[in-house]
């Protein structure tokens, strides 16, 4: 799939920074791409997130809006803060 991607020349560039973008991060990740294939998945995440933010945000999107923010000390600490401006 990446490889076909690539053979777009204007994509063959964004298809090679995200594949060692991927490479460079996975000691990091191992938690979440320690498999070949989970770090594949990673490198087309990449790739189309950068290809079509507007369509992948709608994903994270959906997840921001599932976090129960109300319950989020990290965000009461902010918000208190913000508050005493």
């Amino acid at each position: 799939m990446m490889d076909a991607i690539a053979e777009h020349e204007y994509d063959k560039v964004i298809v090679g920074k995200a594949k060692a973008y991927i490479n460079d991060v996975e000691p990091l990740a191992v938690k979440y791409i320690g498999k070949k294939r989970l770090k594949l998945k990673a490198c087309l995440g990449v790739i189309w997130a950068t290809q079509c933010p507007e369509k992948l945000f709608s994903y994270i999107d959906e997840q921001i809006r599932a976090v129960k923010w109300e319950d989020s000390e990290v965000l009461s600490e902010c918000f208190r803060e913000l508050a005493k401006i």
